[in-house]
């Protein structure tokens, strides 16, 4: 989260933001889910930690319970 905060190419935003996906732990799930819908992150660019936590199997699940959760 703090190389996307800190990095000045929109490339390097877009790596951090992917790889902020790349987590096992139930709390770096949410923590990476209430980060991508905090607003510090354009709308246009939310589908990379999303779609990184889609699709790792550890995270699939739990990403999917915590939607329910907040539109539910």
């Amino acid at each position: 989260m703090q190389t996307y905060r800190t990095s000045h190419s929109a490339d390097g935003k877009e790596i951090a933001l992917t790889c902020i996906g790349d987590v096992k732990e139930p709390q770096l799930v949410r923590k990476t889910f209430d980060f991508v819908m905090s607003g510090e992150i354009p709308a246009q660019d939310i589908h990379s930690p999303f779609n990184s936590l889609a699709q790792n199997t550890k995270t699939r699940d739990l990403l999917w319970e915590i939607f329910k959760q907040h539109w539910g």
